[in-house]
């Protein structure tokens, strides 16, 4: 695609832990692991295959695997269950950020609707998602019940694609970093992260 230069390897990841008065979160990042795909049963049999090529617009697919992946893998609670009861996702695209954590710049325009509609067929296993406006997302909740979702754009790199992103959850945890991911077989996957990366 085009001439652009072949990814790299990723830039280290710079950490920066802020002392909370209050948290559950983990102290160092832990080693990179891909959030479990979910796919369709088959029509005669009920299996889940492993890696169903995905419905949808490749955009859709790919907000929706950082979504997953933030909410199921990377929300800093290391190996306990998140205890998000809801997910809320900045509506559109934050312009990204020169330093973790996100200016105060909000997006410019709201997701298409056919896109979040998509988005949110992808992730029905999770708990229930709302698109909110920035002046809506809630801040310095003392619980961490709120996963508050910011995406930035989808920026193409040769044969892969980086997304910067954030979690939050009140004053309880938060992590600011950025996915690559690749199309494998049509459903597009994250394949690593890609710093800096920022974890309070």
């Amino acid at each position: 695609m085009g001439s652009m230069r072949t990814l790299r390897t990723p830039i280290p990841f710079v950490l920066l832990v802020a002392v909370l008065a209050t948290t559950a979160c983990a102290s160092d990042p832990a080693p990179f692991r891909a959030a479990a795909p979910t796919a369709a049963p088959t029509a005669s049999s009920g299996a889940t295959p492993a890696a169903a090529p995905q419905p949808g617009s490749p955009r859709s697919q790919i907000y929706a695997a950082v979504i997953r992946q933030l909410v199921t893998v990377d929300h800093t609670f290391g190996g306990a269950k998140p205890p998000f009861d809801r997910v809320l996702v900045v509506d559109g695209v934050f312009p990204e950020p020169k330093r973790a954590p996100w200016g105060a710049a909000s997006p410019r325009h709201p997701f298409p609707e056919p896109l979040k509609t998509a988005i949110e067929g992808h992730l029905e296993d999770l708990p229930p998602l709302c698109f909110i406006g920035e002046e809506q997302a809630p801040r310095d909740l003392p619980t961490a019940q709120a996963a508050v979702i910011r995406l930035g754009p989808i920026v193409q790199d040769w044969e892969h694609h980086r997304v910067p992103a954030s979690l939050e959850c009140g004053s309880v945890c938060g992590i600011w970093l950025s996915y690559i991911l690749a199309d494998e077989d049509g459903r597009w996957v994250i394949i690593d992260r890609s710093g800096p990366l920022a974890i309070a």
